[in-house]
């Protein structure tokens, strides 16, 4: 995944090099008021997006769905 993010979650770790493009944790921590919502949105550029579906999901539509809740 490199510098992808598998999505956020209720314990998200962030590698150097995406923290250090949001301007370390003082940068990320001024454009957030904790929520899910808004974390998603910011994380947003660096989200990884399975090629396939996983276990419960049926479809590719599904786990993009699942994958963008924060988001859309």
């Amino acid at each position: 995944m490199g510098t992808r993010l598998r999505g956020v979650a209720w314990v998200t770790f962030l590698g150097q090099p995406v923290l250090a493009e949001l301007g370390g944790a003082a940068g990320l921590r001024s454009r957030l008021h904790p929520a899910y919502r808004e974390l998603a949105r910011v994380l947003e550029p660096w989200l990884y997006h399975e090629e396939r579906g996983r276990g419960c999901f049926n479809t590719r539509e599904d786990l993009l769905r699942w994958e963008r809740r924060f988001i859309d």
